[in-house]
Parts: structure tokens; C-alpha cells; sequence
């Protein structure tokens, strides 16, 4: 690549952040071509004056990872973040257990949708993430795609039909390259089945939960009333007296 090109790069990354307080920024379709980290620097740079930030799709290139524990610097001070994307960062299994230590810190807790698809990351990469993934409460979107078709082994995709069940906000996980056994999918679809369940499960008893709730207000207004009620009678009672003693008062004096 020229310098002139590269030089471009850097600077359409400082125009993009002379943006009046951009809350998306998606370059994930934009390829940075060898000694891209340079353009992705200054962008990180300049994207440490907008905390507010809710979407960061970042762009790729052949040697942008280098960039990873800047990036994690930055994402600190994003905590609105719920959309983030490294796609084709050629992140390795070292690259993806940084930053599964980063989501273990509870950084990015309204993180909502992670690709990390394209990568390089194999089985032992894959299996340290899966426990970081645990403390993102609020994920509905993940991609693991794979360049190429290999085979997971089993404790990955048992560790993943874990994070199936246990993750309730999960909706999709995009695993495309990954090649799955019969055993594997019996798994898999055991876990979707259990989700299934679980949110069945945990909808009755919110259905059961409001009723409950619905007969204590209910119980709650009837002791009321029935208090008020009291109240009222002895008043009632207390007015009648005083108006039989002062008729007596008056007979007595007549």
C-alpha cells in the first residue's frame, strides 16, 4: 500500500469523528488492506471524545490486532455500548481470551450483540470465552463464524449447549463453518429444547407472580375499606351519643 493511500485512511478516521456526537459507527464492511492498524490507531484515538457511543462495528485488515488491548482501553469508557463487531480481525485463541478476561470484569454490561465472526480462533480459544459470555445478562445476538470448515471438539460444544440454557436473552448464535456430528446437534438441540422449557417455565411463574401480587393489592384495599368502614361507624356511633345527651341535656333543663 502507498503512503498515500494509508494517509487517506487516517484521515477519513478523524473525519469520521468530527461528527457532532455520532452514536453508531458501523465500518465493517470496509477492508484497511496491509498496515490498516495505523488508520484503526488514529480512529481509536479520536473515538476516546464520544463515550456515547452504541455501535461500534469496527473495520479489518491484515494486521489490526495488534490494536485489541488499545481497543479494550477504549471500550471502558463506552458503557452504552450494546452493539460491538471485530469481524476478520484475525484474532487467535491468545486475542479472544484477552477479551474474554475484559467481559469477565463486567465491562459492557448492556452489550446486546457481539461478532466475532471470520477470526481464527479454534476449540481452546473458543472454550475460555464461553465462561466470559455468562456475564453478558443482556446478549441476544452472537456470531462465531469460522473462514473455514473445522470440527469443534466435544467439551466446546457442550460448553456452548451450557450457554444456550443458561443464557435466557440469547436468541441467535451464527455458527457458520462449524462442523457438527449427530452427537453435537443432539446436544445443541437438547439445549434449545431446555430454553424452551425454562421460559415456559419462567412465564408461569410471572403469570403466577402477578396474581399473587394482584390478590395481596386486592386483600390490602379490603382491610382498608373494612378499617374506613369501622372508622366511619364509630364516628357514627360517637355522633349519635353526643346528639341523645344533648337531647337529655335539654329535657333535664326544660
Amino acid at each position: 500500500m502507498t503512503g498515500n493511500m494509508l494517509l487517506q485512511k487516517i484521515c477519513a478516521a478523524q473525519n469520521l469523528c468530527n461528527l457532532p456526537k455520532p452514536n453508531v459507527l458501523d465500518l465493517s464492511e470496509n477492508y484497511l488492506e496491509k498496515d490498516g492498524k495505523d488508520a484503526v490507531h488514529k480512529l481509536l484515538d479520536d473515538l476516546n471524545f464520544l463515550p456515547g457511543m452504541k455501535v461500534l462495528m469496527l473495520p479489518w485488515g491484515d494486521d489490526v490486532k495488534v490494536c485489541l488491548t488499545k481497543l479494550l482501553e477504549l471500550l471502558k469508557t463506552m458503557p452504552q455500548l450494546t452493539k460491538v463487531g471485530l469481524r476478520k480481525w484475525s484474532l487467535t485463541d491468545a486475542q479472544i481470551r484477552i477479551l474474554g478476561s475484559f467481559f469477565e470484569k463486567k465491562h459492557l454490561e448492556n452489550l446486546q450483540h457481539l461478532d466475532l465472526a471470520m477470526n481464527c480462533v479454534r476449540s481452546d480459544g473458543w472454550l475460555s470465552f464461553m465462561h466470559p459470555l455468562i456475564c453478558l445478562k443482556k446478549l441476544i445476538f452472537l456470531d462465531f463464524s469460522s473462514k473455514q470448515d473445522w470440527v469443534p471438539t466435544s467439551l466446546l460444544v457442550c460448553k456452548l449447549s451450557q450457554v444456550l440454557t443458561t443464557q435466557s436473552s440469547l436468541k441467535e448464535i451464527k455458527v457458520t463453518g462449524w462442523t457438527f456430528d449427530s452427537c453435537d446437534l443432539g446436544l445443541i438441540n437438547g439445549a434449545k429444547k431446555r430454553k424452551r422449557k425454562k421460559k415456559k417455565r419462567e412465564k408461569r411463574n410471572n403469570k403466577k407472580t402477578k396474581r399473587t401480587k394482584k390478590r395481596k393489592k386486592s386483600k390490602k384495599r379490603k382491610r382498608k375499606k373494612k378499617k374506613r368502614e369501622k372508622r366511619n361507624n364509630k364516628k357514627t356511633k360517637r355522633t349519635k351519643k353526643r346528639k341523645k345527651s344533648k337531647v337529655k341535656a335539654k329535657e333535664k333543663k326544660e
